[in-house]
């Protein structure tokens, strides 16, 4: 896993500790960094963009293939919806979208897929790799670039679908983190 990916997994940070939504989505597998590990070597998050975290949900390889198991109990949500994203043409881009209210668990079961994730004025970019995964809670834009027709995305979610929990347009969006 590339050390840019590695800033979005696992990784608990003090201005989330007291977040209304964020404090709620922590699990036991996540830690805090090392001070060492901190850009100015005081334990300050190395999360740059407001809200997104990972999980470190475990495959297993071996000469018989790969096994990642999901334990819900583990999840920071109880999942309400789950789908698959697949046969999305060479660098084509899906998503594309925030949620008010919904939290997305996204995993990469094959190939490689680039995450676009903004949070107001931050942005980071991603790239999964299969069995990488990444939390985005509400309110953070995300797009996803598929590199090949066979890459495939599983979608956890906290709720169900309802075309009012979307905001589609990115204008729309900026406009209301300026408010917020």
């Amino acid at each position: 896993m590339s050390e840019h990916i590695r800033g979005l997994f696992d990784i608990k940070g003090k201005r989330w500790d007291e977040h209304e939504i964020i404090s709620q989505l922590y699990n036991p597998n996540w830690v805090r960094p090392l001070p060492t590990e901190t850009p100015d070597g005081n334990g300050s998050s190395q999360i740059s963009v407001t809200g997104i975290c990972g999980m470190n949900l475990k495959a297993f390889s071996d000469e018989r293939g790969s096994l990642l198991p999901i334990e819900f109990p583990d999840l920071p949500f109880k999942p309400q919806r789950i789908f698959v994203v697949t046969n999305v043409p060479e660098n084509k881009w899906r998503g594309e979208h925030a949620h008010f209210k919904t939290t997305r668990l996204l995993i990469c079961l094959k190939g490689k897929i680039k995450v676009k994730l903004i949070s107001g004025k931050e942005t980071k970019r991603v790239t999964l790799r299969p069995f990488e995964q990444v939390l985005i809670p509400p309110m953070v834009w995300d797009a996803q670039q598929f590199q090949s027709p066979t890459d495939v995305l599983l979608v956890l979610c906290n709720n169900l679908y309802d075309a009012r929990d979307y905001i589609r347009d990115f204008n729309t969006y900026q406009e209301l983190c300026e408010k917020s």
